[in-house]
């Protein structure tokens, strides 16, 4: 939302904040929605939550892991690897088997692919030959959502092993 410089009413969040190490998930809601359930006499009351909200566990994971991605620079190193990501994958723009590449926001990806193609079929070709992790989506196409500690050099890995597979289609 800074980077849009957009002010959202609420944002969910959850797998990232723990990295996917321990389970967590919240909403951030701006004080102008929450605002009103807790001013006035007649305030209406905001209730919520589940069992295991704020689990302590989850929490020390996500605190932990949120000082990772800032020792380690992480977002900052995410957001120059999309570029990295968006020049990689553009070479496969002009293969018979794409229809169109999604990317160049944030880093990931997506690679549609024409109907006669098997995105499912694409994706375990590249786990089992290449070892390059992607997932098929609906519309057959390919996802790609490396980690933030990727090299530019594994990036050119996923874009190339990509290519390969669909050159193996041919």
């Amino acid at each position: 939302s800074e980077r849009f410089q957009l002010e959202p009413d609420m944002v969910l969040v959850a797998k990232g904040i723990t990295s996917g190490y321990a389970p967590l998930g919240g909403i951030l809601i701006a004080e102008r929605i929450w605002g009103r359930f807790y001013r006035g006499q007649d305030a209406p009351i905001l209730r919520h939550g589940m069992t295991y909200s704020g689990h302590a566990t989850a929490c020390a994971v996500a605190h932990a892991n949120l000082d990772i991605l800032e020792q380690e620079q992480l977002v900052q190193r995410a957001l120059e690897l999309e570029s990295i990501l968006d020049g990689a994958l553009a070479p496969l723009a002009a293969h018979p088997l794409v229809q169109e590449i999604r990317s160049g926001v944030g880093f990931l990806a997506g690679v549609q692919l024409v109907p006669e193609a098997d995105a499912e079929a694409v994706a375990n070709s590249c786990i089992d030959d290449g070892g390059v992790v992607v997932r098929p989506l609906r519309g057959n196409t390919l996802q790609i959502s490396p980690p933030f500690i990727v090299s530019d050099e594994d990036v050119e890995l996923i874009a190339r092993t990509i290519g390969q597979t669909l050159d193996a289609l041919l």
